[in-house]
């Protein structure tokens, strides 16, 4: 809500113009999320397959609308992500308050219409006496099911591995065995679980498309232009290594064009939203880089004499195929295509266009530990079982996952 200030005072002054919160007008200028209240109604066979699924939100945008219209149509969406019903309705309203105006936060609506859908599936269990792992199962999507929102085929989903995996690694039918058991004493002991799904970019609510323009230096180094901001979720570390994946180089020898740059230098892009930054600017760089390479085959195959099919890029060198010790570095590459007869750049510029929404998921199993008099809980264990897809840089997966879960000590292992 800040940009159209600055810009103002900017065009004004012709001056920059920063404008800073303090702590306190940070949490008195804006809420991240939406206060929403939700009422759910399912219909189940006493086998616990759902027959109809209906829901309303009232969703709570605070002074000004913002992001509460996309946050609102989001709650739809998630609402129908999970599990599979013939007869499904949702009907959400976003409405002004006289509070503090909320916007955008991480997840977007789905914590909000998540919580009350996993709620009413722990009751619907409860009430027929089914196993929550089991009714689960028995209901959810799978990959290859329809997105009926989206009209799309759910091409990426695992929620069923995901709450498979994950109450196999809690211990999840000897801890309920367990635990319905212990009913004595003021201290007792519960574990749960919750699924949940995700987009991966906007599509098809927004077009997602993203550039990079990726050049080879002199050294044999590269530099990568791209419109998407790193907000410190590491997507500049992300976009390094599948540049030196696709050109056989060090992640160390890729650069970033990020200073003095503005809106009217940088490369075309749609923003830094949607968990759509690895997934969209990712391809864009892949291309880009594919580009690349090929330019330097075919200048590689040039100066040595031979046809762009016998030679191989790999290793930071455009080499023989025959297994030969004929190669030659990309350095030499580049210095001879900029100071040779016909100078030209090596570079590539690409755009890549999200066709499809990739969808991600995943299941949390928790045990915790209730103190009957006072109502204060502890958290003593967390399971996270998540369909991430193909994992470019292992650090910042682990970290997204574990910016969700205790930051209290406990040992954390993992299956990648």
């Amino acid at each position: 809500m800040t940009e159209p200030i600055a810009a103002i005072l900017s065009m004004k002054t012709g001056r920059p113009v920063k404008i800073q919160f303090t702590a306190e007008e940070m949490f008195t200028s804006s809420r991240p999320r939406h206060a929403t209240h939700t009422y759910l109604k399912t219909g189940v066979k006493k086998d616990g397959t759902f027959m109809a699924r209906s829901g309303s939100s009232l969703v709570d945008t605070g002074a000004y609308l913002s992001h509460g219209k996309a946050v609102t149509g989001a709650l739809a969406w998630c609402f129908q992500l999970l599990y599979k019903c013939e007869n499904v309705s949702f009907d959400s309203h976003c409405v002004y308050t006289n509070t503090i105006p909320a916007g955008a936060f991480r997840g977007f609506g789905n914590p909000q219409i998540t919580f009350a859908v996993e709620s009413q599936v722990d009751e619907i269990a409860s009430e027929l006496g089914i196993d929550p792992l089991e009714i689960r199962l028995m209901n959810v999507l799978h990959r290859g099911d329809m997105d009926r929102m989206n009209k799309a085929v759910l091409q990426s989903y695992a929620v069923d591995e995901c709450l498979t995996y994950g109450a196999e690694k809690a211990g999840w039918s000897a801890k309920r065995s367990e635990y319905a058991r212990a009913k004595s004493g003021n201290t007792r002991h519960g574990i749960g679980m919750a699924a949940f799904g995700w987009g991966t970019g906007a599509k098809p609510a927004l077009t997602e498309a993203a550039t990079a323009i990726v050049k080879m230096n002199e050294d044999g180094s590269v530099n990568i232009l791209t419109g998407i901001a790193d907000m410190g979720m590491g997507t500049k570390t992300t976009f390094a290594i599948i540049a030196a994946q696709v050109l056989g180089i060090s992640p160390d020898e890729v650069k970033f064009v990020d200073e003095n740059i503005d809106t009217g230098t940088v490369v075309f892009d749609k923003g830094t939203h949607a968990s759509r930054s690895t997934y969209v600017g990712g391809n864009a760089v892949m291309l880009a880089c594919a580009k690349v390479q090929e330019k330097l085959i075919d200048q590689g195959a040039k100066m040595l004499g031979l046809d762009r099919t016998s030679v191989v890029s790999k290793d930071g060198c455009v080499a023989e195929k025959d297994g030969s010790r004929r190669s030659l570095r990309f350095a030499e590459i580049v210095a001879d295509a900029q100071f040779g007869k016909e100078p030209h750049l090596i570079d590539g510029e690409a755009t890549w266009d999200q066709r499809d929404n990739a969808v991600t998921s995943g299941a949390q199993v928790a045990e915790v530990e209730v103190d009957l008099d006072t109502g204060k809980f502890k958290v003593l264990k967390i399971v996270a079982a998540n369909d991430v897809g193909k994992i470019i840089n292992p650090m910042s997966a682990k970290e997204q996952i574990e910016e969700l879960l205790s930051r209290g000590s406990g040992t954390r292992s993992w299956r990648i």
